[in-house]
């Protein structure tokens, strides 16, 4: 009878420090995650290469030849952007007492941020316009396959 006693003890000192572990890891990590800020997501790096994936490679190499000519255009809008964004973060995130005038800027600067896409969107909609006849058959069954050029998804990172 002593031996399973002591056995039994055993197995429940074992079972109540992995109890106790694992309640402590939990509070502390509650704890730490009380003190990390959420994060607004960014705009990535700008790419094509989730949109074209699924090209012929004859298409795939017109198309980041294209896209490479208009990069700097690109990445130029897309530094606007990031700009922008961190200016909406760091206005919502001010204490000010005349909620109006923050409104009104923040109006304006989402007003800025849509136009930036819709710059973004022309761009690209217009190198798809121009090199369209260039595909290959292939390509154009392709891309008429897919009808969704959300930019939202096409430049997110690599």
């Amino acid at each position: 009878m002593p031996i399973n006693n002591s056995s039994q003890r055993f197995r429940w000192l074992i079972i109540g420090l992995i109890v106790s572990f694992l309640l402590n890891a939990f509070l502390v990590g509650f704890w730490l995650g009380n003190f990390s800020e959420p994060t607004l997501s960014r705009p990535g790096p700008v790419s094509i290469n989730r949109f074209i994936q699924q090209l012929p490679e004859a298409d795939q190499q017109l198309i980041q030849a294209a896209f490479k000519s208009r990069l700097p255009i690109f990445q130029n809008l897309r530094q606007e952007l990031r700009q922008k964004s961190k200016q909406v973060a760091l206005l919502m995130q001010e204490q000010s007492g005349d909620l109006a005038v923050d409104l009104e800027k923040l109006k304006q600067l989402l007003q800025q941020i849509r136009i930036l896409n819709e710059k973004i969107q022309e761009n690209f909609h217009q190198m798809i316009v121009e090199l369209f006849p260039s595909l290959t058959l292939e390509g154009k069954r392709k891309l008429a396959e897919s009808q969704r050029w959300d930019l939202s998804s096409i430049l997110q990172r690599r």
